[in-house]
């Protein structure tokens, strides 16, 4: 299940990518995306991956799957951000951020040349034009809800998170917490 809704989310960021594209008036044909996940190392981003290059090769563009090895090696994914933001065919660009800070100012300069940005999974918060995501927060919710059930409503819980700086670990703690 969780590998057909990789699948489904990857192609919805592409055609994200490509929707604002269109939108902007500019040829999609031969256009090039970048798809910048947190890492490569997860079968999740191996999914994410194939749903891309599917919507790719269905709408004539040219994509680039390229992240970190591990989720936390954000000055690697800002290097390989960069590189993939220099190619002269770049239509629009698709990114899950490990930190926004670090890609904000590249990302910015980007939207300013008038390219859409895409979030996806993690996001970037108010950088992206479009987000494709599930809500973290509802899913931290919902979390916390089924601990309580387990619990039969008593005891105490510890909230162990994977980061302080990914978006998405950040609003499915606050969901949790807050339930």
């Amino acid at each position: 299940m969780k590998k057909i809704l990789a699948l489904v989310m990857a192609m919805m960021l592409v055609l994200s990518g490509l929707a604002c594209a269109m939108a902007e008036e500019k040829s999609i044909e031969g256009g090039f995306i970048p798809v910048l996940p947190l890492g490569v190392a997860h079968q999740y981003w191996q999914a994410v991956r194939q749903g891309a290059e599917k919507a790719a090769a269905e709408y004539g563009v040219e994509i680039v799957f390229d992240g970190p090895q591990d989720e936390t090696m954000v000055d690697k994914q800002v290097d390989i951000m960069r590189t993939n933001l220099a190619n002269e065919k770049l239509i629009a660009v698709t990114m899950a951020a490990i930190d926004i800070e670090s890609v904000r100012a590249d990302l910015e300069a980007v939207k300013a040349k008038g390219i859409p940005v895409v979030g996806f999974d993690s996001g970037l918060g108010d950088i992206s034009d479009v987000l494709c995501s599930t809500s973290n927060y509802a899913a931290g919710e919902l979390a916390a809800q089924h601990a309580v059930e387990i619990l039969g409503g008593e005891g105490k819980v510890a909230v162990i998170t994977q980061s302080l700086t990914v978006t998405d670990a950040v609003a499915r703690t606050q969901g949790f917490v807050d339930y």
